[in-house]
């Protein structure tokens, strides 16, 4: 989502929102391709003038958080999605490699590592 925040609640943008695989299609690679695909509309928007992706994820849902940790996403403080909020906001900032580049070395630093992080986390 590239849409400016207009309010104080609203989340930082470019923000990933409600990623899931079905637990039947799991363990293929899915949840890879998608982060990676995001991560690459947020490199090349000419919107997102802070190189960087958020996303917000439910605090209890450690699979997720794991998950995104291991492709570099940093928990962040943050007030803005309520008083009561049970989710963590992470954060990824993008240097200015090329995305070719990125995606060829992500491509090669995941492939090990896909059969284990499609198996767990299911985002709310």
């Amino acid at each position: 989502d590239f849409r400016p925040a207009t309010r104080r609640i609203d989340p930082p943008r470019p923000y990933l929102s409600d990623l899931a695989v079905d637990p039947n299609h799991r363990r293929q690679g899915i949840a890879t391709t998608l982060i990676q695909k995001c991560e690459a509309l947020a490199q090349t928007n000419t919107k997102n003038k802070n190189k960087s992706l958020y996303i917000r994820v439910e605090q209890a849902n450690d699979a997720a958080v794991q998950m995104y940790e291991q492709f570099q996403y940093q928990q962040m403080e943050h007030d803005v999605f309520g008083v009561e909020d049970t989710t963590v906001l992470l954060r990824k900032d993008f240097d200015d490699t090329s995305t070719d580049e990125k995606k060829e070395d992500d491509d090669d630093a995941n492939d090990d590592d896909n059969m284990e992080q499609e198996d767990a986390p299911v985002l709310d």
